[in-house]
Order: C-alpha cells, then sequence, then structure tokens
C-alpha cells in the first residue's frame, strides 16, 4: 500500500510523489543535478535501481553492476542526507557538482558515503558522470 503522504526520504520533507517520486517514476526530469542527486539518493532507499542506470553516463555507467547496486540498496537501512554544496562549472554551464553525505547502516555497521559528484547536461537532462570519495 502507498502512503501518499510519505515524506521524501532525500531530506527536503517534501511529500515523496511530489519531490523525489516524480523523477523516479518519470513523470518530470530533474532541473538541477542537486535535484538529479537527491532523487538517485532516493532511489536507492526503494531498491530502484532501473532509474540509477538510467541516469547515468559516462565512468559512472560503464563501471555499473547491477546486482551489486541492488543488493547494496536493499542490504542497507537508510538513515539520512546531507547535501553540502552544489556548483555550477565556471567554463561549463553543462558540468555540475554536487558534494554530499549519505549515512546509512549496513551489517549492522554504520556507515558514511561522503562524495562530491560530477553530473553533466546532454540535451537539457542530468546525469551522474563521476564521483570522488
Amino acid at each position: 500500500m502507498i502512503n501518499l503522504n510519505e515524506k521524501c526520504p532525500c531530506g527536503s520533507n517534501n511529500i515523496y510523489n511530489e519531490c523525489c517520486g516524480k523523477f523516479i517514476d518519470n513523470i518530470q526530469i530533474p532541473k538541477t543535478a542537486e535535484e538529479l542527486m537527491r532523487s538517485r539518493y532516493s532511489a536507492y532507499t526503494k531498491a530502484k535501481i532501473d532509474y540509477i542506470k538510467e541516469t547515468m553516463t559516462g565512468p559512472a555507467l560503464k563501471k555499473f553492476n547491477y546486482q551489486s547496486s541492488m543488493e547494496w540498496a536493499t542490504e542497507s537501512i537508510w538513515l539520512k542526507l546531507e547535501v553540502l554544496n552544489h556548483k555550477i562549472d565556471k567554463k561549463d554551464s553543462n558540468i555540475a557538482y554536487v558534494e554530499f553525505k549519505a549515512f546509512y547502516i549496513i551489517n549492522n555497521l554504520p556507515q558514511l558515503l561522503h562524495e562530491k559528484s560530477k553530473f553533466k547536461r546532454i540535451n537539457e537532462k542530468w546525469f551522474y558522470y563521476s564521483g570522488d570519495k
């Protein structure tokens, strides 16, 4: 049963269907790299790995493994997302960076993923390109 008032996992305090859900369900496309990053986090919390793959390009897509991503998504207890920084590249407005921290538990151990992600906009659509941990 779907909870229509469910808060979005991305930490926005908005309702999921009005926030990341509309991107994950392909109703709209994210307008910014930060919206894409938040929706990708939410997709992991819901094990929507097809969306994860569809929103990748370049090195990230080449290294992508569907099965290991599904295992990580389903075996983790997702706690919260903190977006630290979002900026557009000064020389190329089709490149953006989002620094974030994702907190989760796996195998009863607390984990932190701290990454500066690179995104590319191709034909007006943002894609995750790479990340530095």
